[in-house]
């Protein structure tokens, strides 16, 4: 009678535990975009793709999650691996990064471009932007988890003797003298990346410059921050 008595009473806790797991497990799950602050599976922080022309894809997310750094290294990771590196000449990597303290995290800008360098006769005649991947990102939750609108942008210039003569892969730029840009707006997000390549700036080359920039604008405190890596060499 006693043993019988135990497992009903073993079996009736069971079950309580059970059911409360299940009321609490899918609710740090709900919906696709949201992960666990340790675990986080790839296949949910999935970013939105937007192809723009052939080589140019911008990748955007605004899903919730409990770990906005962790989470961006698997975006990182899921862009940087939809894309080969292949150079013909000298290659150099060209990066940088700025930050700018906001709420309770940061608004970030960064790039990181792998160049193709064409130098016959000991002067500079092309320079290629073989691939390049551009990040703005926005890692707090407050005063707000997305910006409103971000708007991520990316330039490319060359500095030259005379005309400069720009060829591109991608149906997203804009061509104006000796400068590629693109700009993309997005809604509702934290996470914005440009993944892009085939960009061609050619002449008798002396510099060059590249900028990527996220304009943030948070509704809830009517405030813009705008964080802007930017570099430029001599050639």
């Amino acid at each position: 009678m006693k043993k019988n008595l135990y497992i009903e009473v073993f079996t009736v806790v069971l079950i309580i535990f059970m059911t409360i797991s299940l009321c609490i497990v899918p609710s740090a799950f709900a919906g696709d975009d949201v992960v666990s602050s340790k675990l986080i599976p790839t296949m949910k922080v999935v970013p939105r793709a937007t192809v723009l022309g052939d080589k140019d894809i911008i990748y955007t997310f605004g899903g919730m999650v409990q770990d906005k750094k962790a989470a961006i290294e698997v975006l990182n990771s899921f862009v940087r691996s939809t894309n080969t590196i292949v150079t013909n000449g000298y290659s150099y990597n060209f990066s940088a990064f700025k930050s700018i303290p906001f709420g309770n995290g940061e608004c970030n800008a960064y790039f990181s471009s792998n160049l193709d360098f064409n130098l016959p006769q000991g002067f500079t005649t092309s320079v290629t932007v073989v691939q390049a991947s551009s990040n703005v990102t926005w890692t707090g939750t407050s005063p707000q988890y997305n910006a409103n609108t971000l708007i991520h942008s990316d330039i490319f210039k060359w500095n030259g003797i005379g005309s400069v003569s720009i060829s591109t892969s991608g149906g997203g730029w804009s061509i104006v003298s000796n400068t590629a840009s693109c700009s993309y707006m997005s809604y509702n997000t934290w996470y914005s990346n440009h993944t892009f390549g085939g960009l061609t700036g050619s002449q008798a080359l002396t510099s060059i410059e590249e900028t990527t920039t996220g304009d943030f604008r948070f509704e809830s405190v009517h405030t813009s921050i705008t964080p802007t890596a930017y570099k430029s060499m001599w050639l």
